[in-house]
């Protein structure tokens, strides 16, 4: 990110977490806690540098995802709840799919542009509040921050 940031125009990094969409096509448990773990260090790691090297005023930080794959689910078919532990502390899951699902996944923006991004979910899930779809978020990029006019 040091070498990244000597462009005067600013740029551009993605980080993907692909281990992730494997270990959920695989339905890997054990997987998908150590990806996740992994790139929850990686999302850490941009922040400290943002907060050490530049600034939330200069920089902006994006963590999502293009889908959601597995389906997880506590471990109940009928009976959706949210994940939790047992008395152990180990978490209780279970996969309902291997494919790509239509579930909403999180959406986490930091900094400059951050308005403008949160100003975009403008549509209402029941469950989880306002949501933007991906599709929208990638015009923003596309029209307004990537398109040099």
């Amino acid at each position: 990110m040091n070498v990244l940031d000597d462009n005067p125009r600013g740029t551009f990094l993605m980080v993907v977490g692909g281990a992730i969409d494997w270990s959920g096509h695989a339905n890997e448990t054990a997987r998908i806690i150590e990806g996740t773990t992994e790139f929850v260090k990686a999302v850490n790691d941009v922040a400290a540098w943002a907060e050490k090297y530049s600034s939330w005023d200069e920089t902006l930080l994006i963590v999502t995802a293009d889908h959601e794959t597995g389906f997880v689910n506590s471990p109940s078919k009928m009976d959706f709840r949210p994940l939790s532990k047992d008395t152990s502390g180990a978490i209780e899951m279970e996969w309902l799919s291997k494919q790509h699902t239509n579930q909403l996944v999180p959406f986490f923006v930091r900094g400059a542009g951050s308005r403008t991004v949160f100003n975009l979910a403008n549509q209402q899930d029941l469950m989880r509040g306002r949501y933007l779809d991906n599709t929208e978020f990638a015009q923003l990029v596309i029209q307004r921050w990537w398109v040099k006019r």
